[in-house]
């Protein structure tokens, strides 16, 4: 069973359970797949938490400067959907 809430993606097996969202930034983050579990309390136990980036990693813009393409699980490359620009 596939279902949608709000940002959230979520497809259910009779034993696993996969699913992503979408961040402020429009990024699509992996946050779980593995054996099913119940998600009615909510998904924010899944989301990395991120407040600042590391020394040498670059932020991916000004409008969210704890975002480092580095660091998180993406669904697919940040260079694949935004293209190879520069390359």
């Amino acid at each position: 069973m596939i279902r949608r809430e709000k940002d959230l993606f979520i497809l259910d097996t009779e034993n696993t359970t996969y699913c992503f969202h979408v961040m402020p930034s429009g990024h699509l983050e992996h946050l779980y797949y593995g054996r099913r579990i119940n998600l009615t309390g909510g998904y924010n136990p899944l989301i990395q938490k991120v407040n600042f980036i590391g020394g040498t990693q670059l932020a991916y813009s000004k409008a969210h400067p704890e975002l480092s393409l580095e660091d998180v699980c993406l669904e697919m490359s940040a260079i694949f959907c935004f293209g190879m620009q520069g390359y």
